[in-house]
């Protein structure tokens, strides 16, 4: 048999085990821990000599902690929302940055279907319904928009990073954990690991960021102004750990970690591991 390449190959699927954790500490006082767990069904469906077609399930996700204060009707309708983005194709390029949504049209379905829903939870006002209506529908009325929400997401963009070809990573633009509207770009170099019998491992690690310090500091001013604390500096650290098949080129696990601070007054500090359930590490 052939040996199959990642990016030279189609009708590959493999199943990952993600694991994702947030800790929040604002004022030297931690307040947030979540952690969630799910997993990721991955399918190459087509492939060009710069794109590559995948379709994503995701499924079996588990709120471990860190939303165990939300009363059990808001559990629900988070949950019925984030079944939206269970199943979608998407193009991905050799830099691992999300192309297109390929079947939106479905997702819109899906939304509509949803929203109908929403308007008969008696468990809600029609005022909160209808924020999270307004909400659903920017969203779910423009693909661009769709595809800037999935990419704030950091398990997201910890596969899209897991997809990327070997070595086509030089610059790369993150999503502030913090101000997830406020973006953050990274030079990002790789430096080659352990070389196994079955797996190589690489990292990426962040060198030189460059962000909008005057929208960082409004945002802080406008969000921890009670903390009675000056905004002094913004600092952004990024560090992957990726392991590839040698056999296929088909990543084998990435572990990717996000630590930002702003002075000594709020940090934030995210870890996303997804790992190959049938690997066959060494």
């Amino acid at each position: 048999m052939s040996k199959l390449n990642f990016w030279s190959e189609p009708e590959m699927c493999r199943t990952y085990k993600c694991i994702f954790t947030n800790i929040f500490t604002v004022g030297g006082e931690r307040i947030s821990d979540t952690l969630i767990e799910n997993r990721l069904t991955i399918a190459l469906l087509a492939k060009t000599s710069e794109t590559i077609d995948i379709e994503i399930y995701v499924e079996g996700t588990e709120i471990q902690k860190g939303l165990e204060f939300l009363p059990k009707e808001y559990m629900e309708v988070i949950q019925q929302l984030s079944t939206l983005r269970d199943h979608f194709t998407c193009r991905i390029e050799r830099q691992g940055k999300m192309l297109d949504i390929i079947n939106f049209e479905q997702l819109q379905d899906r939304w509509r279907c949803l929203k109908e829903n929403l308007w008969e939870n008696k468990n809600f006002t029609k005022e909160d319904i209808g924020k999270l209506v307004e909400a659903g529908d920017k969203e779910f009325s423009n693909k661009a928009v769709f595809m800037e929400e999935l990419n704030k997401n950091m398990v997201f963009e910890t596969l899209w990073l897991a997809l990327a070809q070997r070595g086509a990573i030089s610059e790369r633009k993150f999503h502030s954990c913090i101000f997830p509207d406020e973006e953050i770009k990274a030079q990002v170099e790789m430096e080659n690991g352990e070389d196994g019998e079955k797996l190589m491992e690489y990292c990426l690690k962040s060198t030189r960021t460059e962000v909008d310090e005057n929208a960082f500091k409004k945002a802080y001013l406008k969000e921890f102004s009670l903390l009675g604390r000056p905004y002094q500096s913004y600092s952004f650290d990024f560090l992957a750990v990726k392991t590839v098949h040698k056999e296929d080129n088909w990543f084998n696990s990435i572990k990717c970690s996000i630590s930002e601070r702003i002075s000594d007054a709020v940090c934030v500090d995210v870890l996303c591991v997804i790992q190959e359930e049938d690997g066959n590490g060494e």
